[in-house]
């Protein structure tokens, strides 16, 4: 594996701070980590403050990670693909600490050439700049989404903490909790819909 020295002089880094981690996991096994991306590579690192206990977490090939932010509160890293600007495939993608759990925040596509990114926090915001877009974007990340494909309808939270329901279409909206804090919406295997609230 090559060295990565070369890109962390350049890169967008973050450090996790264990002290900031409230998503109840034990502080003890998840230390300060530094993260930090490898363009040429398509591989993302993490490794202590000092260096040490360097690790490939993230390993992609030729899509261009650019821009990195660490989400201590959702125990979460976020990075930008570039992608191939001919082909209008770049993507914001997120992962666990450890790497795993990598799911699409945006589909590939869903922006142009993502570049540095920016983690509004309180807000639970996602900013970056699309450089061939030539534009800022930004994403919601506490809004969820459910499907109850035999009933036709359709279940979404809000960053107020309330649930709707409406039809497939939008159409037909009502709200069935408003203001209750943080709330996840989980479609279990049976197809009911579980309202899981979190103070």
């Amino acid at each position: 594996m090559a060295s990565p020295t070369k890109e962390i002089q350049k890169a967008a880094y973050s450090i996790a701070d264990p002290g900031k981690n409230n998503t109840g996991t034990d502080k003890s096994k998840t230390p300060g980590r530094l993260f930090f991306p490898d363009a040429g590579g398509g591989r993302v690192f993490s490794a202590n403050p000092d260096g040490s206990d360097l690790k490939v977490i993230i390993s992609e090939g030729r899509k261009f990670p650019d821009g990195l932010v660490v989400d201590t509160s959702a125990g979460h890293i976020y990075w930008t693909n570039m992608g191939n600007p001919v082909a209008d495939d770049g993507s914001i993608e997120r992962a666990d600490f450890g790497g795993t759990n990598t799911t699409n925040i945006t589909r590939p596509g869903g922006t142009f050439t993502p570049k540095q990114l920016q983690l509004d926090d309180k807000n639970r915001k996602l900013y970056w700049c699309d450089r061939e877009g030539m534009r800022v974007m930004r994403a919601n990340l506490e809004i969820g989404l459910a499907l109850d494909l035999k009933g036709g309808r359709m279940f979404i939270t809000d960053l107020a903490g309330s649930v709707y329901s409406a039809n497939l279409d939008g159409s037909n909206k009502k709200t069935l909790l408003a203001g209750e804090g943080k709330i996840k919406l989980r479609a279990q295997q049976s197809k009911a819909l579980d309202v899981e609230a979190h103070a």
